[in-house]
């Protein structure tokens, strides 16, 4: 068999050079129903979605596929395949303090109004200003998860992809086939003659 290329692929499919899942999956749905050669269509649109997705991941860790089934296989996600990856210790920007290092809370003095009604002793009062958060309703604080850096270490997948498995559910096609439904066979409603003696008279 010819060794399958990104080009090679994606001339038999027919997607353009900047090509994208949605892409990909559309044209292999629509050269599906044309070809009896099916595992070799299933091969190249696997091979063009495995490029795509190490791309993404390289980028964002984590790949989603846009895919333009309307029976899309609920295992794959519409891949056609099952994927294992290897992971690694990346460094990211904290998400409680967003790469800050700190983060504004509401102030707990006066519990983020930025004032208070301070009681005298005779029973009136005076609306002031809180000194805590001189009226801005927040403080800054340290962030603990990051220890003030912005930045912490996360486990997540690498961008290769380490192993493959042909989705069983689809055949690794990313869809399910919707069998046709037959009708059921309602025996007709005769005022006269009863239900149970109809099939005697047919």
């Amino acid at each position: 068999m010819e060794k399958i290329t990104l080009r090679k692929a994606a001339n038999t499919l027919e997607v353009l050079n900047n090509y994208t899942s949605k892409e990909v999956l559309t044209q292999f749905e629509l050269k599906l129903k044309n070809t009896e050669d099916k595992s070799q269509l299933i091969e190249e649109k696997n091979f063009l979605l495995k490029n795509l997705i190490e791309m993404q991941m390289k980028k964002r860790h984590f790949f989603k596929i846009n895919s333009p089934f309307e029976n899309t296989c609920k295992v794959c996600n519409g891949t056609g395949e099952i994927y294992k990856f290897n992971k690694k210790m990346v460094e990211i920007n904290c998400p409680q303090c967003k790469g800050e290092g700190h983060k504004e809370i509401k102030c707990p003095q006066c519990k983020g109004v930025g004032r208070f009604v301070k009681r005298w002793k005779s029973g009136g009062g005076i609306n002031v200003e809180c000194k805590h958060c001189h009226g801005t309703k927040v403080i800054e604080v340290k962030c603990i998860d990051c220890q003030t850096t912005g930045k912490i270490k996360k486990l997540v997948p690498d961008h290769r992809i380490k192993d493959t498995t042909p989705c069983s559910k689809c055949k690794s096609v990313g869809f399910i086939t919707k069998p046709k439904i037959k009708k059921a066979y309602r025996e007709p409603n005769n005022p006269v003659i009863p239900s149970g003696m109809i099939i005697n008279v047919k």
